[in-house]
């Protein structure tokens, strides 16, 4: 997981810590690489890795500012485990992310898995979507990447933002990326105003990729189910098309 640990977003980090620690895989590591942290984010992410005294979350402090790119090959560097996991700051993360997406790589009999389906959550207006990547060049949501160690990549250095989308096309043109599907409670990018890429984006990806009304109907009882652990909270679960269903 990577973070410049900026005062705002620090809830964010802690909640997506929060969704690591409460994984059902037992055997696992959280390499935490900060960088370009401002002294009270700093501080303040450092008090609680500190109240929480797990063993298994390292901290990675990088010097100056790095381009994302270059952050992201620190993470690999720093990781010691076989399989190798992207864990962003700012989403949620299901309890059973880890063991659904090792299950999927230890059974595709390929290097690297992406998840298909996610879920992506506008928080400030409380609507949930279901957007499916297949038709993408990625074949999947580029920040659900996981992958053996042995056949990580190296990230563009210079890349500042993107930088996964890159390294993602390049194992699904290669045919080294196994599409986990009909799972998308499994990650929910979050949009909440402070992402990297802008709203715009954001609302680009709804629409393009968003699952219709129907579809949506057809999956509710799974979709219920499988966001319960993660509790959102009220939202409206909607397609390009209008609201199937509503969340309590």
């Amino acid at each position: 997981m990577v973070t410049t640990a900026a005062p705002a977003r620090l809830p964010l980090v802690l909640r997506s810590i929060a969704d690591w620690r409460a994984q059902t895989h037992p055997a696992r590591e959280l390499v935490v690489v900060v960088n370009n942290a401002p002294p009270d984010g700093a501080r303040a992410l450092a008090a609680h890795l500190a109240a929480l005294a797990d063993p298994a979350i390292r901290v990675v402090e990088l010097p100056g500012a790095p381009a994302l790119g270059a952050v992201r090959n620190a993470s690999i560097d720093a990781a010691r485990g076989a399989v190798l996991c992207q864990w962003d700051d700012d989403d949620r993360h299901h309890p059973y992310r880890l063991a659904r997406q090792l299950a999927a790589l230890q059974a595709g009999g390929r290097p690297a898995v992406l998840l298909r389906d996610v879920l992506h959550w506008f928080r400030a207006e409380g609507t949930l979507y279901s957007l499916n990547w297949a038709a993408t060049p990625s074949g999947g949501k580029p920040a659900s990447l996981t992958l053996r160690a042995e056949a990580a990549p190296r990230y563009d250095p210079s890349a500042r933002i993107g930088e996964d989308l890159a390294v993602a096309v390049a194992l699904h043109a290669a045919g080294a990326v196994t599409a986990l599907a009909d799972a998308p409670e499994l990650l929910v990018y979050v949009a909440h105003g402070m992402n990297l890429m802008p709203q715009d984006h954001h609302r680009m990806l709804a629409e393009g990729l968003g699952r219709s009304r129907a579809l949506l109907l057809r999956q509710e009882a799974a979709l219920r189910a499988g966001v319960a652990p993660l509790g959102l909270g009220p939202v409206a679960v909607r397609g390009p098309n209008g609201v199937a269903f509503s969340l309590d």
